[in-house]
């Protein structure tokens, strides 16, 4: 894996080699005293010095000029498959170096994970400080003004696949394969807490919009909820049959909901525990996305799955509102509810963004990647546009009305695996597989 570029006033945890300068200082052989020339001095030069005459020359070597000449081609080294195969992916390595240092859109990044990136989230109490996780077991908070690292969020001992801040920004939490949540005071990133309770692998984490509550489902099939100021379990939420794979809370707070690869959806209700309802089958395949719609009047979420179906369900009476069976050719990545128009869109590995109509199922527009699609987001200021993250290494602005792309931006060298977009939908920060986290701007 190439190396990123360092950004102006980014940390960053690798160390450089430069070249180095034709004025550098260098050794060389001691000069002969005694050389083959005239045996005047010139200008400048001791008269003492004492030079070899032609006439006591004791032996005279001829160089061959053939010397000089490449080996016939019969002779050149014959290279096995394993060497081919490694100067081949030495040669697409610095290719693909080439092309990123060629078109890299990014004005800032974070670059001191040492694997690959998988989980970034902005403070909402100010959007200039992030939080990444991913890979290599560790969350850092840093500014995406100028790349500094303002802490580091150690103690997991497997890989970071959540990361968020509380509503008001006080907390940051990490959430892990090793079956913990750890949370942290921002304002110094001491450990506050570690949440434990899941048996297996954390699948995801979702803080409570109003309060110091977080909620995250687990591969063990069940959902918890703790108080992150007092570490206590509030609830720990049972009834799924296969691992919770996703989930949210409502806009307003007042419920909890998680799915599983069972196809399953659960609406909780946080104060006795209990399902309020349970949509079993909702579809025939994993539950691979799902989101609630922002408006607090609107008790809708919609549902992604592995076989590329979508649903959108009124979640209070279990109703599906909409059914696209067959919006996608594989797995739906990403949902998510336009803030203020009445589309829901979704993304797939199929390469495909589609915009669905809500009034009357119809697929308004369809916009395509080069690759799978990761993650999307409607712009959060109510524009209607679409941010997108693909496995072909960009991030995409999509025109949710004519399905045209406004702009994309290049950087990555590897797959932008998800993204996180500033309240004015102004500044984007991306996670990725290239071991950075990198800041564009709209």
């Amino acid at each position: 894996m190439s190396a990123a570029p360092e950004k102006s006033g980014a940390s960053t945890s690798g160390s450089s080699v430069a070249p180095s300068s034709s004025s550098s200082s260098s050794s060389s052989a001691a000069p002969l005293s005694r050389l083959p020339r005239d045996t005047m001095p010139v200008d400048g030069e001791d008269e003492d010095t004492e030079y070899l005459g032609a006439d006591e020359a004791a032996q005279v070597i001829e160089v061959d000029d053939d010397d000089d000449q490449p080996p016939p081609e019969d002779d050149e080294v014959e290279l096995t498959d394993e060497e081919k195969k490694q100067i081949e992916k030495a040669q697409t390595v610095e290719k693909d170096l080439r092309a990123m240092l060629d078109a890299d859109d990014s004005v800032q990044g974070f670059f001191d994970h040492t694997d690959s990136v998988f989980a970034v989230g902005l403070n909402p109490a100010d959007p200039s400080m992030a939080v990444s996780g991913g890979c290599d077991d560790r969350s850092f908070v840093w500014k995406i003004t100028d790349g500094s690292k303002k802490f580091e969020l150690s103690g997991h001992t497997d890989s970071v696949v959540g990361v968020g801040f509380s509503y008001d920004g006080k907390y940051v939490a990490s959430a892990s394969m090793d079956a913990t949540i750890r949370i942290y005071t921002t304002a110094d990133g001491k450990l506050k807490h570690v949440l434990e309770g899941p048996s297996k692998e954390i699948e995801w984490m979702a803080w409570h919009p109003a309060g110091p509550v977080i909620a995250a489902g687990s591969a063990d099939e069940t959902v918890w909820m703790w108080n992150a100021e007092t570490a206590d379990c509030m609830a720990a939420f049972s009834g799924h049959s296969g691992s919770a794979t996703c989930g949210a809370w409502s806009a307003d707070g007042k419920s909890l909901l998680s799915c599983d690869d069972g196809g399953d959806l659960i609406c909780w209700n946080p104060k006795t525990g209990e399902p309020a309802q349970h949509m079993r089958g909702l579809h025939d395949a994993p539950i691979t996305s799902f989101a609630t719609h922002p408006d607090k009047s609107q008790k809708l979420c919609v549902t992604g799955a592995a076989d590329g179906s979508v649903k959108v369900v009124n979640y209070e009476n279990g109703r599906t509102i909409a059914t696209f069976k067959d919006a996608h050719a594989d797995s739906v990545e990403g949902v998510q509810f336009a803030p203020k128009l009445k589309l829901v869109a979704s993304c797939s590995v199929d390469g495909k963004v589609k915009v669905w109509d809500l009034t009357n199922g119809s697929c308004r527009v369809t916009c395509s990647h080069d690759d799978a699609v990761t993650h999307i987001e409607w712009a959060p200021n109510g524009d209607p546009f679409i941010f997108a993250s693909s496995v072909d290494k960009t991030i995409r602005l999509w025109d949710a009305r004519s399905g045209q792309c406004e702009k994309t931006w290049k950087g990555h060298s590897d797959t932008a695996l998800t993204f996180a977009v500033t309240p004015d939908a102004g500044t984007i920060v991306t996670a990725s597989d290239d071991h950075t986290a990198l800041v564009f701007k709209r």
